[in-house]
């Protein structure tokens, strides 16, 4: 059996890069409390990543009823330490034993930077624990992991979403009135969400993909930014120099409602 052992050594620089940042912001009756981690701060690699690995529903034990929401946490330390132990980066991964380190050097960077994390995630827990008191102080969970990349690292969804293209199609093939309704319907579906649109780096595993689309300041109702959107869709040059979206896990302890859904910048 091969077995296959990747090796850590110095950041490699190449023709795209890719990184994803994680903030929890938590809103509570005396104020909000928020963690963030942004690997790149601590990571001598460019291509950084750290996750949320839980589902935010869970907080909620199967109760969807205001009047009769049921917490599966009874203190809010341990649903801090929940949302804390659901964090994860490259750094723990490599610390764990995924890479084999050939640079003491780095190795005690790496353990250096950990430390730090941990020292942030414990005073998240420690202001939480002072701002809630009780389980009850707590309104809302807000998950949010940023992604941003450029060159060959960028994801795909604009340029693999084939009813985004065929408007784009429509709408260099009109002109006049017959454009402008094109130009509509292309704004009602680039505003919806829709489970068909798929990323391959970005927003894996969610069903409800949703665009940023942001018109020009001057717009005028003529719909130039979507007239120049569907230029680059359909001259090959899909990608910007920079490809941004979020992932979002949305918990409303208040209501008992629980969203999960990426914005996708255009």
């Amino acid at each position: 059996e091969l077995s296959i052992m990747k090796i850590r050594t110095d950041f490699v620089t190449n023709s795209g890069s890719s990184s994803f940042s994680l903030t929890i912001t938590v809103k509570t009756a005396n104020g909000s409390v928020t963690f963030e981690e942004t690997p790149r701060d601590f990571d001598i690699n460019e291509e950084s990543k750290v996750y949320f690995e839980a589902d935010l529903s869970t907080v909620l034990d199967g109760r969807t009823n205001p009047k009769k929401i049921r917490k599966k946490y009874s203190s809010v330390e341990a649903l801090a330490k929940f949302l804390m132990a659901s964090v994860t980066d490259d750094l723990n991964h490599w610390l764990s034993g995924y890479l084999k380190y050939d640079d003491d050097e780095i190795y005690n960077i790496d353990l250096k930077n950990q430390k730090k994390i941990s020292a942030r995630k414990d005073e998240f827990i420690k202001e939480l624990t002072e701002k809630a008191p009780e389980i009850s102080d707590i309104s809302k969970i807000v998950v949010c992991r940023y992604y941003n990349a450029w060159g060959e690292f960028a994801d795909l969804i604009i340029a693999n979403d084939w009813t985004l293209r065929e408007f784009a199609e429509k709408v260099l093939a009109t002109t006049g009135e017959e454009q402008k309704a094109v130009l509509r319907e292309m704004h009602k579906y680039i505003t919806s969400s829709s489970d068909e649109r798929c990323g391959e780096t970005f927003a894996v595993g969610f069903d409800d993909i949703r665009y940023r689309f942001w018109y020009g300041a001057k717009d005028d109702g003529n719909y130039r930014a979507l007239i120049s959107l569907s230029e680059r869709l359909c001259s090959g040059k899909v990608l910007l120099p920079n490809s941004e979206g979020y992932e979002y896990q949305v918990l409303d302890l208040a209501k008992g409602e629980y969203s999960k859904y990426a914005e996708f910048d255009t």
